[in-house]
């Protein structure tokens, strides 16, 4: 068994979940599951930039998130920030502080590989897998910053 930790930085929430993977069958238990609002894209929009308590206090969870994957003993720890905290002036600020100050590589997801994780998820799900329809089918994504409607099959997105 090996634990692995996924963090999904937003413009209006941090979550961080943590697993125990079953390396020969892929299977997972669910270790914790966290979320803490933050404040990090109030500014973007209208001043393009992330504000300095902002990221202050993303950095403070960010070190707790980081604290609890040594105690669970994590082999790796995937961590992305979305399409709109791009959009900051001061996104490469951010992304070395969290680099140099809680020692965790943050990663930009494009908008492509953002879809492409979504579809995944589902393509993935165990419901769907054993959903015999071949039709297509539709999800909307609200995030902060963004709507996003995907359109695929069991196949691609279309």
């Amino acid at each position: 068994m090996k634990r692995i930790a996924a963090i999904d930085v937003g413009s209006s929430e941090i979550r961080m979940s943590i697993w125990e993977v079953e390396e020969n069958t892929g299977k997972f238990t669910v270790l914790e599951e966290l979320r803490v609002h933050v404040t990090l894209g109030k500014d973007i929009f209208d001043k393009a930039r992330i504000d300095n308590d902002s990221i202050d206090e993303a950095i403070l969870i960010l070190k707790r998130y980081k604290r609890l994957c040594d105690e669970y003993k994590t082999e790796s720890i995937t961590a992305v920030t979305s399409t709109t905290l791009n959009d900051a002036d001061n996104i490469n600020l951010f992304l070395d502080r969290v680099r140099y100050e809680v020692g965790i590589d943050l990663r930009v997801l494009t908008v492509s590989r953002e879809i492409n994780y979504i579809y995944q998820a589902i393509k993935n799900n165990e419901n769907y897998k054993n959903d015999d329809s071949s039709k297509y089918k539709g999800i909307v994504e609200v995030g902060s910053g963004s709507v996003d409607f995907i359109i695929f099959s069991k196949k691609a997105i279309v």
